[in-house]
């Protein structure tokens, strides 16, 4: 075939959208957000309780009421990096006693975790989140906005046992649980509560139960006759 007639074949086939296009730059593959825990030094240990006095997921946790402003005082450009951790927890009506009594105690050893700060809500800006733990072992987690000039306390959960991860713009809450029968050191579940910003508060969406099926304690360094496993149900979790 000659060469000019094959470059018009080539030209037309190029012309009439059959051919290779360049689309332009390919889209990024971005993964999904990862479960990080928002303090290192907070984790899920062993239920004290019985298996038969152990709460369901959320019993640590009440209804919360209607959000309402706490009485103190706004940093400029409303932004949260310029509140006092302290002051907040303290002027919160939603911050538990035992929490209150710890908080006092600062800066002398006291639970109060470094705060972090993390967007929540969606809007750019982050939320500040503080975290406290009493001398009785209960642990009080708390985040705060700001809006329309008055800081809000938009998650609220006091308890024991429990740890708290960052996903994405939404908060994780971890907590052991032992199942009817098991041994106090060997607790099978652990419950996964993910919140999410509802444009009040944050809000439940799901649980995800994890049944960790563990050997038995095996004392004086033996090993034990079967292999730890684990399977996970999913929840109502999107």
């Amino acid at each position: 075939m000659p060469a000019v007639l094959a470059a018009g074949l080539f030209a037309a086939a190029c012309g009439d959208g059959t051919g290779v296009v360049d689309a332009g730059e390919a889209r990024k593959v971005v993964p999904p957000p990862t479960a990080q825990p928002l303090w290192a030094d907070q984790t899920v240990p062993v239920p004290p309780q019985e298996p038969a006095a152990t709460p369901s997921p959320g019993a640590t946790t009440p209804e919360r009421p209607a959000p309402t402003p706490v009485p103190v005082a706004v940093p400029e450009g409303d932004d949260v990096r310029g509140l006092d951790a302290r002051a907040v927890m303290l002027a919160d009506p939603l911050v538990d006693t035992d929490a209150k009594t710890e908080v006092r105690r600062c800066p002398d050893a006291c639970g109060l975790r470094p705060p972090v700060y993390r967007d929540l809500t969606g809007d750019g800006r982050p939320e500040l989140i503080t975290s406290v733990t009493d001398r009785r072992g209960g642990t009080g987690t708390y985040a705060y906005t700001i809006a329309g000039g008055q800081v809000f306390d938009i998650f609220w959960y006091f308890g024991d046992h429990y740890a708290v991860d960052g996903l994405g713009e939404d908060l994780v809450v971890r907590q052991a649980v032992a199942a009817p029968g098991d041994a106090r050191e060997n607790p099978s579940l652990l419950y996964r509560t993910r919140f999410r910003w509802n444009g009040r508060e944050m809000e439940p969406i799901g649980t995800e139960t994890e049944f960790r099926q563990q050997p038995p304690l095996v004392p004086n360094g033996g090993s034990p006759s079967a292999s730890p496993s684990a399977t996970t149900t999913p929840g109502s979790t999107p």
